[in-house]
C-alpha cells in the first residue's frame, strides 16, 4: 500500500494500513508473518534534495484539528532513520508538520543522532527542520556529545542539556548548560594530536568550522587542564556516561528493516 500526503509532502509505504477517510486518521504496519522488509512500514520525503527514510514497527498519521492542515507524525517501537547525512535511532518518535520538529523518546534505549563523525544521546531529543534543512538538535537531560575521526580518541562534551545549532548540515554552534564537561583532543596545523584538554564549568559555547572546534568560551569560574599527548594515557580519556554507539547506527536503507 502506497499513501501519499501532499499537504506535508512524505509518503508511506506498508503491508497493511488502516485508514479513516472522514477523520484522515491512518495506520500502517507490517504483515503477519511477514519477513523482515514485509514487517515494517516507511516512510519517506524529501529533505534538501536528500531522501529521508524512517521505519518503525508502526506507524501513524492523522489531524489533530479537522480544520487545519497540520498534521501528527508518530512511530512507535525501534525507530530508524536515514539520510545520507544523518541517521537516528531510538524508541518512539512524534513530528508535526506545524513547527517541523522531531520528538525523539527513550523507552528503554537512549534516543541517538549520527551526522558525519559525531554522535549525539540524551534522554530526549528535538530536531528542528527549516526550510528543509536540518536547523538545530536539542538534547534534553544526560546531553552528550561524542566526535571522533579516527574511533581511538574521542573528543565529548557533557552537560545536563546541549543545543546544537546546524548551517550548511554541518555543526557551527553548541551551547551546554548545566554542569558543563568537556574533554577536547587539540590537533596542530599537520592534524598530529598534541594534547589534550579537560574542562569543567557551568555552562559552555563551542564554535566549529569544517567539522572541528575553532574556539570555546567558558562561564562561570571554569577549571581545567591541558596534557601533552607524551604524558596522556595512550586510550581515550572517557567522561562517565561515555557510550560509543555502532550497532545501532543505520548505514544503508535495508538497515532500516
Amino acid at each position: 500500500m502506497v499513501w501519499i500526503d501532499t499537504a506535508s509532502e512524505f509518503t508511506i509505504l506498508a503491508w497493511r494500513m488502516d485508514y479513516n477517510k472522514q477523520t484522515e486518521y491512518l495506520n500502517a504496519f507490517g504483515a503477519a508473518g511477514a519477513t523482515a522488509a514485509a514487517g515494517r512500514p516507511m516512510m519517506k520525503t524529501l529533505i534538501d534534495r536528500d531522501t529521508l527514510y524512517m521505519s518503525a514497527d508502526t506507524l501513524t498519521s492523522f489531524k489533530p484539528d479537522s480544520a487545519s492542515d497540520v498534521r501528527l507524525l508518530l512511530a512507535h517501537l525501534d525507530v530508524r532513520i536515514f539520510k545520507s547525512d544523518l541517521q537516528v535511532s531510538c524508541d518512539s518518535l512524534s513530528f508535526s508538520s506545524r513547527d517541523s520538529i522531531f520528538w525523539f523518546f527513550k523507552i528503554k534505549n537512549l534516543p541517538v543522532i549520527w551526522s558525519d563523525t559525531s554522535q549525539f544521546s540524551g534522554d530526549t531529543i528535538l530536531m528542528s527542520m527549516k526550510n528543509k534543512k536540518l536547523d538545530r538538535i536539542w538534547l534534553r537531560q544526560n546531553a552528550l556529545v561524542i566526535n571522533s575521526e579516527d574511533e581511538k580518541l574521542f573528543n565529548q562534551i557533557k552537560g545536563r542539556n546541549t543545543t546544537a545549532f546546524f548551517r550548511d548540515d554541518q555543526v557551527r554552534e553548541m551551547l551546554v548548560e548545566g554542569n558543563a564537561q568537556a574533554i577536547y583532543y587539540a590537533i596542530d596545523d599537520k592534524r598530529a594530536y598534541i594534547g589534550v584538554n579537560e574542562t569543567q564549568c557551568s555552562e559552555m559555547r563551542l564554535y566549529f568550522g569544517d567539522n572541528k572546534v575553532e574556539s570555546i568560551r567558558f562561564y562561570n569560574s571554569p577549571t581545567g587542564k591541558f596534557t601533552p599527548m607524551k604524558k596522556a594515557e595512550k586510550d581515550t580519556k572517557k567522561l562517565e556516561g561515555f557510550f560509543w554507539e555502532k550497532t545501532r547506527r543505520p548505514k544503508r536503507v535495508s538497515d532500516l528493516f
